[in-house]
């Protein structure tokens, strides 16, 4: 395969494996936000459902509280009972931050006067327009209650006059008393003998009350009116009077407001009232808050001076991460106050999702990448094994014809008696004996190689003295080497000293291979050398020569299959690159090795690396 398609396929898997990723990326982030979205869309409308319990607790606590203080008992309009029996009432209501007791005529009776608690409340219950419950307390009041058409005037209590008139004759009215019959006649008004009459028909309300009819006024339901207003209202049902009660925010406007829930059970009667404590109101709105929240989430409910009254969730301000969405104010029900809901963007699932969809898609893509340019390198290299084996094939039909060539025209020459000289025939006889050999050789290597590569080659190891193996080797290379002008010099040890486990022939066939391979290649140098050492555990066979060496990046490379040195002197010398691949593949499979060393001055080195017998028997017996 060309390198530029290579190169080509590679950036076209690059780019759309990029993209896909890219987009794949963009998807997950744009999807990230869509749910971080509703995520805080999602904590506003907690906030919103919280600030809905928070309203419905105010208004529920207000209801109970009014029930509560109108179940306190009173005696008609004597507001003796109510200034003992609210206090304690308050303290069994720890809801009610004061109490307040108002008696139309006298003022407040609650709280006490001279108090810091008086001192406090008086000028927030009571504004230019009179009370906060509506009554304008100017002297003696008169108020009507109304049943029908038939009226009451019940006076507040107020200073007796000294020497008070004599009450008039019943049976004797004043000439302004003249016509149809009262419906009701009272005899006294704050004490003093009076009478009040009203008639159905005309509407008309005469008092005799013993002082300037300028001096008394008529209050019907909490509200002053002069003699002739009353007399209009007297003529109608609508004035019946009804008890009356009320919730109203009391305080300035700069945010201490408090609310004051005031009671009437009588009209004219005393004012019961109470003002809710803050601290005990914000100890009920915790129910408000849910007892599990997203970690994403957190609320504050703040008071009108911007401090934390209660929270929900963990606390912002120890986490900058948290970041403010909204302010929701609490309505009329807690005037100024207000919930924040703040929303913690890294604390949502959102992120984790990301988190492992990207890493989910980067391994997804560095997979591709990864598994693209190992099916681009393969497809490579079984292109260059491929041409490798077309080269092998070529290389080994050449190497076969050359030796057959010569084995058949020399024998074809004596087998037709044309060479007549003895010398003549003894020198071909030992050209067909010496291409025979190296057809042998050429055979056998790629029977080697076909095995090796097939798993089926077959060792039989044995505990094997070195040395009669090796000059074994020269020796019958010796006549090669001789023709060829190759002078070989050995240093191995005499004897049995050096044993070592291997198969004979395997080991035989190594030093075949290096020994062709030094012929092939070292010609100029015409040297040989053959050196045998050892350690504990391994022998060392080296075999050396003055040729000029291999290139540092090819020393490696020279042992894979099929490989051999692109130059003058390797492309001049016939060979399938078989040799020192299978003489190394022969070696490890029997714990052994082969390697290149430089050989100074000039010159290369294999050393093949074979076990000591003595160490393999051993580690078998272990």
């Amino acid at each position: 395969m060309k390198r530029h398609l290579v190169l080509l396929y590679w950036l076209l898997l690059l780019v759309s494996t990029l993209a896909i990723g890219g987009m794949a990326f963009f998807l997950l982030q744009r999807e990230s936000d869509r749910l971080r979205r509703i995520a805080s869309d999602q904590a506003v409308h907690t906030g919103q459902e919280i600030s809905a319990s928070l309203i419905a607790r105010v208004e529920h606590v207000k209801m109970e509280t009014m029930q509560s203080l109108a179940g306190v008992p009173e005696a008609n309009s004597d507001p003796t009972i109510l200034q003992i029996s609210l206090p304690f009432w308050k303290n069994k209501n720890p809801i009610a931050h004061s109490v307040v007791l108002y008696q139309p005529g006298y003022g407040l009776l609650l709280p006490p006067a001279r108090t810091a608690e008086r001192a406090d409340l008086e000028p927030l219950l009571r504004n230019n327009d009179g009370w906060a419950w509506g009554d304008a307390d100017e002297g003696p009041q008169v108020h009507l209650v109304m049943t029908t058409m038939t009226a009451k005037i019940v006076a507040s209590p107020g200073p007796a006059p000294v020497d008070p008139p004599a009450p008039a004759p019943a049976n004797n009215p004043s000439p302004a008393m003249a016509g149809p019959e009262p419906a009701v006649t009272l005899t006294k008004i704050n004490g003093v003998p009076s009478e009040v009459m009203l008639t159905p028909v005309e509407g008309n309300a005469v008092i005799n009350s013993g002082m300037p009819q300028a001096q008394a006024q008529l209050v019907f339901n909490q509200q002053t009116f002069d003699q002739q207003t009353f007399e209009r209202m007297t003529t109608s049902p609508s004035a019946l009077g009804k008890p009356a009660e009320g919730w109203t925010l009391i305080g300035n406007n700069n945010g201490d407001r408090r609310w004051l829930g005031w009671k009437r059970t009588v009209t004219g009667g005393p004012v019961r009232g109470v003002i809710l404590s803050w601290t005990e109101l914000a100890k009920t709105m915790a129910e408000s808050f849910p007892a599990h929240l997203d970690l994403a989430d957190s609320f504050q409910l703040l008071n009108p001076q911007g401090e934390v009254v209660l929270s929900g969730g963990e606390n912002p301000r120890a986490n900058p991460a948290f970041q403010p969405l909204t302010t929701l104010p609490l309505a009329a029900e807690l005037p100024g106050w207000k919930l924040a809901v703040y929303f913690n963007p890294s604390a949502t699932f959102t992120n984790g999702y990301l988190a492992i969809s990207t890493v989910m898609v980067t391994i997804l893509v560095m997979i591709v990448l990864v598994g693209g340019t190992l099916l681009m390198r393969e497809a490579r290299r079984e292109a260059a094994e491929a041409i490798r084996k077309t080269s092998f094939v070529s290389n080994v039909s050449h190497e076969l014809k050359t030796p057959l060539t010569t084995i058949r025209m020399y024998a074809e020459l004596l087998g037709d008696g044309r060479v007549r000289d003895q010398l003549k025939q003894n020198s071909y006889l030992a050209t067909i004996i010496s291409e025979s050999q190296r057809l042998t050789r050429l055979v056998n290597n790629v029977l080697d190689f076909s095995r090796l590569e097939q798993g089926r080659k077959q060792y039989h190891p044995a505990d094997v003295a070195l040395a009669p193996i090796i000059n074994g080797v020269i020796n019958a290379q010796k006549p090669r080497l001789d023709e060829a002008g190759f002078a070989i010099s050995s240093s191995v040890p005499a004897g049995p000293e050096v044993r070592v486990h291997a198969d004979r022939d395997a080991l035989e066939q190594v030093l075949l291979n290096l020994i062709d391979n030094a012929l092939k290649y070292a010609a100029p140098g015409r040297w040989i050398g053959i050196r045998v050492s050892s350690d504990d555990n391994f022998a060392y066979v080296t075999v050396s020569d003055r040729g000029p060496g291999v290139p540092p990046d090819h020393q490696e490379r020279i042992f894979e299959t099929f490989h051999r040195v692109d130059d003058s002197i390797t492309a001049s010398q016939p060979g399938a690159g078989l040799g020192l691949s299978i003489a190394r593949r022969l070696l490890r499979d029997q714990e052994g090795d082969l390697t290149y060393e430089d050989h100074a001055p000039q010159g290369a080195s294999f050393v093949a690396k074979v076990p000591l017998a003595s160490s393999i028997s051993a580690a078998k017996i272990a």
